[in-house]
């Protein structure tokens, strides 16, 4: 019975004013959108290898910038 005055997380959260946390860390959040941007950056080449002429070397040169700073940014929150 020494619980009696300690409300259940169920109770807590069927107030109407209560204010959720975010539950995904901001490091994560980082890491998932610099995830996106390699992915980004991995379309940017395969677009590249399928086309021809000078404009190919513009969208591999912009897909690896963009995929290698998506990588740095991914394994950056875990190399801090």
């Amino acid at each position: 019975m020494a619980d009696v005055g300690r409300r259940t997380l169920v109770e807590r959260a069927a107030e109407p004013d209560l204010e959720l946390e975010l539950t995904m860390p901001w490091i994560l959040r980082f890491a998932i959108g610099s995830l996106f941007v390699f992915v980004i950056g991995a379309v940017m080449i395969a677009w590249a290898c399928m086309s021809t002429g000078w404009e190919t070397l513009s969208w591999f040169a912009w897909g690896s910038l963009t995929a290698g700073a998506g990588l740095i940014g991914t394994a950056l929150p875990w190399l801090c």
